[in-house]
């Protein structure tokens, strides 16, 4: 599990906002612990520093240079082609889906139930243990969301990626073709 870190400064009051669950707290010199659904905030008070460290978030290893969380709009798995449906909620991008050319923004690295949470990555390396890619070759959107080394021979065409290594991607989304 990893965790991430976020830096902080506040003077006495704050409002604190995680997708759809918000507050509000007073801070007082001793140790915080906030509970909200299934991620967990601990504050820990410095000097002039608070840090918020956010746990409880299963994220593959590897560097995530540009993310973004979205409301699931429907069951979502890791390691999926993501594009963000009318109503602004992550969904699959697939390749066989005509009305889905160019709208991928990225591979979600959590899974989430419909209206929980789905953190994306748009830009950057995601790695994972179980993935065997051809090094240096390109990785496309599949059918309801697949990372894939075979190309699509029907719907559209779109790199969204390449492999650094057999178990390391860097998302790049690319402009989709249209395959006739």
């Amino acid at each position: 599990m990893a965790d991430e870190i976020i830096d902080v400064a506040i003077e006495n009051n704050f409002d604190i906002e995680l997708g759809a669950s918000q507050g509000e707290m007073t801070l007082v010199p001793q140790d915080i612990d906030v509970e909200l659904g299934a991620q967990e905030i601990a504050v820990e008070m410095g000097a002039q520093d608070i840090n918020v460290e956010i746990t409880g978030v299963t994220v593959p290893t590897g560097t995530v240079s540009n993310s973004a969380i979205f409301e699931a709009g429907q069951t979502i798995s890791a390691l999926r082609v993501i594009r963000i449906s009318a109503l602004g909620k992550a969904i699959y991008a697939s390749s066989a889906v005509a009305l889905d050319i160019s709208t991928a923004i990225g591979v979600s690295i959590t899974s989430a139930i419909t209206g929980n949470n789905v953190m994306i990555v748009t830009n950057g390396e995601i790695e994972d243990l179980t993935w065997n890619w051809i090094p240096s070759a390109p990785i496309f959107l599949g059918v309801d969301g697949v990372l894939t080394q075979t190309p699509p021979t029907s719907g559209f065409l779109q790199i969204v990626g390449n492999a650094e290594t057999s178990t390391k991607m860097k998302v790049n989304i690319q402009q989709a073709i249209k395959l006739i």
